[in-house]
C-alpha cells in the first residue's frame, strides 16, 4: 500500500471517496430507474401470458403496487446506499455477512417461514454476485481499505458490496403490500435485471481508482470462497441431514409451497 503515486493525505483520500460516492449514486439511480421500468413492463407481459387467474392477479398486483409506490421505493433504495457509505466511513459493517446465513436461517425457521424464504433469497442473490465478481471485489476491498486509511476490508465492509444492493431491494420493497411469493418474484427479477450489471460497475470503479494511483499494481490473490454452499455436505460428499430446526422445510406442505414458487420463477425466466 506504499505506492509512491497513492494519495497520501486524508484530505486527498476523502476527496476521492466523495467523488466516487457521487458517481456510484448517479449510476445506481440510473440503473435502478431502468430496472423499475423493465420490472413494470415484464410484470405486464407475465400477467398477459399467465395461464391461470391466480398468477395473472399476482403479477398485476405486484405491478400496481410498484407503480403506486415507485418514488418511495427509489428514495428508500438510495437512502440505503448512502447509509452504506456512512457506515464505511465510520468503519462499520455495510451489509450482513452472508457466510453466516445458515445460523440466521436456523433462527428464522423457528419464527417465520416467509421471513426465512426472503432471507435465503437475499443471501443467495448476494453469494452469486460475490462469486461472479470475486476478483473485482478483491480489488475494490483493497482499494477502499487504502482510502479508509489502511484497515482491512471484506465484502461486508465494502460500501458497494453485492449485499448492500441486495439488502437495499429488500428494504425498499418491505413496505409494499405484497405476499411472500410476490416478494420473491420481485427479488428474482431484480437479480436478473440489476445485480447482473454490478460486474460492469466494479470494473469501471477499479479502473478509476487505478488512474488515481490507488494500488495500480495490485495482483489478485484467490482465497477460499466463503460463499460456496457446502453447509449440508458431509466429508464423503454426501448431504448431511438438515438441522432439526429446518427439517420442517422438507414437510409435504413446504414441498408443495416450494414447487409453486419454482413454477412462478420458471415463468419469469
Amino acid at each position: 500500500m506504499g505506492d509512491k503515486n497513492s494519495p497520501k493525505t486524508p484530505l486527498e483520500r476523502e476527496r476521492i471517496v466523495v467523488k466516487s460516492h457521487e458517481a456510484i449514486l448517479k449510476w445506481a439511480k440510473s440503473h435502478f430507474g431502468h430496472y423499475l421500468d423493465q420490472l413494470l413492463e415484464k410484470l405486464f407481459r407475465l400477467a398477459d401470458q399467465a395461464d391461470n387467474n391466480d398468477s395473472q392477479t399476482r403479477f398485476f398486483q405486484i405491478r400496481d403496487e410498484v407503480k403506486k409506490q415507485r418514488h418511495a421505493i427509489e428514495q428508500s433504495f438510495i437512502e440505503h446506499l448512502n447509509g452504506a457509505f456512512d457506515n464505511y466511513q465510520q468503519q462499520k459493517a455495510t451489509c450482513s455477512d452472508v457466510s453466516q446465513a445458515k445460523q440466521q436461517s436456523e433462527t428464522l425457521a423457528l419464527v417465520d417461514e416467509q421471513k426465512l424464504e426472503e432471507s435465503l433469497a437475499i443471501a443467495t442473490m448476494t453469494r452469486k454476485a460475490c462469486a461472479d465478481c470475486a476478483e473485482l471485489l478483491y480489488g475494490l476491498n483493497q482499494r477502499f481499505a487504502v482510502l479508509q486509511g489502511g484497515q482491512q476490508l471484506d465484502d461486508h465492509n465494502n460500501p458497494i458490496a453485492p449485499g448492500v444492493f441486495a439488502e437495499g431491494i429488500q428494504i425498499s420493497f418491505a413496505e409494499l403490500m405484497l405476499d411472500g411469493k410476490s416478494q420473491l418474484i420481485s427479488y428474482k427479477i431484480f437479480d436478473s435485471l440489476f445485480m447482473a450489471k454490478l460486474k460492469g460497475l466494479y470494473n469501471l470503479l477499479n479502473q478509476h481508482f487505478v488512474t488515481q494511483g490507488i494500488l495500480p499494481n495490485l495482483k489478485y490473490h484467490a482465497a477460499k470462497n466463503p460463499y460456496k454452499d457446502d453447509t449440508n455436505a458431509a466429508a464423503d460428499g454426501s448431504p448431511e441431514p438438515l438441522p432439526e430446526e429446518l427439517q420442517n422445510i422438507d414437510s409435504q406442505q413446504s414441498i408443495i409451497h416450494q414447487a409453486e414458487l419454482y413454477q412462478l420463477i420458471s415463468e419469469i425466466q
